[in-house]
This record gives C-alpha cells, structure tokens and sequence, in this order.
C-alpha cells in the first residue's frame, strides 16, 4: 500500500497498477463486480452521492475499485487517470460487468467522450431511441439529465422523420453533452494529458500513459 503522503508519481503508478489489476481480472474471468446483473442496485445514486476516496488506501482490487479510481481522479483533476479508465471502459470486458445504460450515466456524470460516443452509436432513428427507452434500465440506471439527453436527441430525429429527410450525418458527430462535436470534447477534455506527455518524455510518462489493457 501506498501511504497518503506519496509523492505524485508513485500515486500515478499505484493507481495505474490498480487499473491494470482491474483489466487483468476481467481477462482472466474473474468476476469484480457484475452490477449488471444487479436490477435493484441503486447504481445512479451510488455514482453521484458517494465521495471521492483516494484508491491509493485500497490493499487489493476489489468490487467499487473502478469506481473509486474514476471518483478520486475527477475530484483531483487528474486527466490522465481518467483517459486509462476510459480506455479501459470502451474494451468489450465492460459489457459483463455494466450494462451499457451504466456506461453512459458515467459517459455523461464523469464526461468520457469516446465512451458517450460509443453508447450513442447504437441509437441511430426514433425506433433504436424508442426501443432502448423500453428496457427498465433506463429509468433504473440513467439519471434525469441523462435521460433528458436521450430525449432530446430523440425529438430531433423524428423532426427529421416528420419533415421525410434523413438525419445530417454530422449529427451523429455532436456531443450534445458539450454542445460541440465529440472530436472538439475529446480535444478538450484530454489537452493537459497531451502537454504533460510532451513536458514530462519519459520520466513518468511511460507509466502512466503506456497501459496496455
């Protein structure tokens, strides 16, 4: 265990260790906590009400450990932490262990891009939108600004429905999350990750950024 006074860098290479941990386990088959399979975890509430605790107490990966890690390197504004938990959610282990209403409240709460965008391929037409609002997880699992988000991204479709042309293809590339496209979020969301790679070569860098999950 890392004490509380560590200096930066080895905080960053525990908690990359512990990331790595966490994708090794799920490689391996061992279950880490499949709140998929959970339909009365209060999962919104357990995002957006717990507070951030520093994974760097944590002596072995357990259950709330992804979620522990996402909590700690929001509140501290640690990018580069969050772009390898991102990397780590878009991989296809995730679908075992979260279903895809749980990756986009975290998509939309802890602003992945890439992950949001990926949730979002899937609801192409009013039909796709209508047909994942049906499943109890979507009331189960999103939260109001959420679903909000969903349902605004709905009415535009059947605007274009309504009016018999098909939906602008650059659409598909807005964030409505940031109002702006999805290539503009993930520019701003991750710059002080590319600076850092750029000030730091290869003292920690090579830790930190080079994870392979």
């Amino acid at each position: 265990m890392v004490p509380k006074t560590a200096e930066p860098c080895e905080q960053f290479i525990r908690v990359g260790q512990l990331i790595r941990d966490i994708a090794n386990y799920s490689a391996n088959g061992i279950a880490i906590g499949k709140y998929a399979s959970r339909p009365d975890f209060d999962f919104v509430g357990y995002i957006d009400r717990q507070r951030p605790k520093a994974p760097l107490d944590m002596f072995m990966v357990g259950n709330a450990s992804l979620f522990k890690i996402i909590k700690w390197a929001y509140a501290n504004d640690e990018f580069a932490i969050l772009q390898q938990v991102e990397a780590f959610m878009l991989s296809d282990l995730m679908a075992e262990y979260l279903t895809e209403y749980m990756l986009l409240h975290l998509a939309d709460r802890y602003n992945f891009p890439r992950l949001r965008m990926k949730c979002l391929s899937s609801l192409r037409s009013v039909e796709d939108i209508q047909y994942f609002k049906q499943d109890d997880n979507y009331r189960l699992h999103l939260s109001s600004i959420d679903r909000q988000l969903v349902e605004a991204r709905e009415a535009y479709f059947q605007a274009w429905a309504d009016a018999n042309q098909p939906v602008p293809s650059c659409y598909y590339r807005y964030d409505a999350h940031s109002d702006c496209s999805f290539e503009e979020t993930m520019a701003e969301r991750y710059l002080s990750v590319v600076a850092d790679e750029n000030n730091n070569g290869d003292d920690i860098g090579g830790v930190i950024y080079g994870f392979e999950f």
